[in-house]
């Protein structure tokens, strides 16, 4: 007598629900290809595709008690793995967005930018009071503090004395403190 799919597949639900391990591994290895196919391409991703068609099949070992009454035990399995996949994707993306608004409160915090315009600020306060200042002097501060040259290189590139440099500097930073109110 010839048995369509579903019904070998109903039989093989009905003998796993009386607990025979030889149906489970027969239904195994006939779906788990196409089971993990599936959950690869919804989830695009090896080890996490695998995982969740190992957990189907432990759901419909642990269920199997009510595999009776499945009528189509192929849209059973894919029902059970499509979920588990979205399941997989929501936990991923809720992963995701509480990593991206850690990410955000650390390198974006409103501490972060007030120092920032609070930097800038400042920058553009240091900015305007250099401009009151003689070129020498705003040259001398610029090579020191924004380029990071030392007073001998300094000395040498403006043919200044070492003393001369660090008078400027002394003299530029004292008029920034009295410009910036800093005490």
């Amino acid at each position: 007598m010839w048995r369509s799919p579903d019904d070998i597949e109903k039989s093989l639900f009905e003998r796993i629900s009386k607990g025979d391990e030889t149906a489970f591994k027969l239904l195994y290895d006939s779906y788990f290809v196409r089971i993990y196919t599936y959950a690869y391409r919804l989830l695009k991703h090896d080890e996490v595709a695998k995982e969740a068609v190992h957990d189907v099949f432990l759901k419909v070992w642990s269920m199997r008690l009510s595999l009776t009454d499945v009528e189509s035990p192929k849209s059973y399995l894919f029902t059970l793995i499509r979920n588990k996949a979205l399941d997989e994707l929501r936990k991923l993306t809720k992963e995701r967005f509480l990593a991206d608004s850690i990410e955000d409160k650390i390198i974006k915090s409103p501490h972060e930018a007030d120092h920032k315009i609070n930097a800038e600020e400042l920058k553009r306060q240091i900015g305007s009071a250099l401009d009151k200042l003689s070129d020498k002097k705003q040259k001398v501060f610029k090579m020191s503090k924004y380029d990071g040259f030392s007073h001998d290189e300094i000395a040498n590139e403006l043919n200044l004395s070492k003393s001369t440099v660090k008078n400027h500097l002394s003299e530029t930073l004292k008029y920034l403190k009295e410009q910036l109110r800093f005490t």
